[in-house]
């Protein structure tokens, strides 16, 4: 606050004193006459209905317009929005993260469909004593239409899978992207360190295509392709060959939500996991 606000503070309170010791039969002077007795126009410095100062929000919205993704529409979901309250509010959770989610327009994906999705990715982590703490969501359209991006196998830089992650315009990983397709027809792909290499912008990307939607049918009942994705940008892994049934195996019928303790520990040291 400069000088000249702190001087029109000290006028008002003292204007009002008087009327404060008189009692309620008198009037506080009014504060915008008193600006205007000093010189300065009335309303500039206490309207509160000024929005010319920009928010978080806006400043977040031209960063990614400048990135080129056009009209994004930024939200936040909180672990409220996340799981039930009596999950939400359980001691059990040991560590947290946070989450960069995108989802193109046209692409078959909509918001409401990726919440619900989320949703049941954070129930399978809370068995591991993980909350997804907040998911920042941004929906706008893709940077030159790329719906569709190459094969994730081709680590190219001309690669749109190589371009998009290099035009976001946040270094926050994980981060899930949802598109309409992948080039080699996979429905969705993780990039962990181990594949793309450490610092490569795609490390930390998750791909998931809409061909997700209508294939839901064909997986375990309520398994959770997200957390499954997310579970090799966590571990730093390929796909379980144990044997056993959890939520990364390699094999269709032993997919399951489970998580087995040695995977739980290890997602637990990654460096976006953090302890509560």
């Amino acid at each position: 606050m400069n000088q000249r606000r702190l001087w029109l503070l000290l006028i008002y309170l003292l204007s009002a004193v008087p009327a404060f010791y008189a009692g309620a039969d008198e009037t506080l002077p009014d504060f915008n006459k008193v600006v205007q007795e000093v010189g300065l126009p009335p309303h500039v410095w206490c309207d509160t209905t000024n929005t010319s100062l920009p928010s978080a929000q806006d400043d977040q919205t031209k960063r990614w317009e400048q990135a080129g993704f056009k009209e994004p529409r930024i939200q936040s979901w909180s672990d409220s929005d996340l799981y039930a309250a009596s999950i939400s509010t359980s001691n059990t959770f040991t560590h947290g993260i946070e989450i960069t989610t995108v989802v193109f327009r046209s692409t078959g994906w909509t918001t409401q469909e990726v919440k619900r999705r989320f949703q049941r990715m954070a129930e399978v982590y809370s068995q591991c004593g993980i909350k997804i703490q907040r998911a920042d969501v941004i929906e706008t359209d893709a940077p030159n239409g790329w719906i569709d991006v190459d094969d994730p196998y081709d680590l190219g830089t001309s690669n749109r899978t190589t371009q998009i992650a290099k035009k976001l315009p946040t270094a926050n990983r994980p981060v899930f992207l949802f598109i309409r397709s992948l080039g080699n027809g996979d429905l969705a792909t993780a990039e962990p360190p181990f594949r793309v290499g450490e610092n490569s912008p795609r490390s930390g990307a998750v791909w998931m295509t809409s061909g997700l939607i209508p294939a839901e049918k064909d997986y375990p009942p309520n398994f959770s392709v997200e957390a499954h994705e997310l579970g090799h940008i966590l571990g730093n892994c390929s796909h379980d060959t144990s044997g056993k049934k959890n939520f990364l195996a390699g094999s269709f019928s032993l997919l399951d939500n489970i998580i087995q303790k040695d995977q739980c520990d290890v997602m637990k040291r990654n460096s976006s996991v953090r302890p509560l």
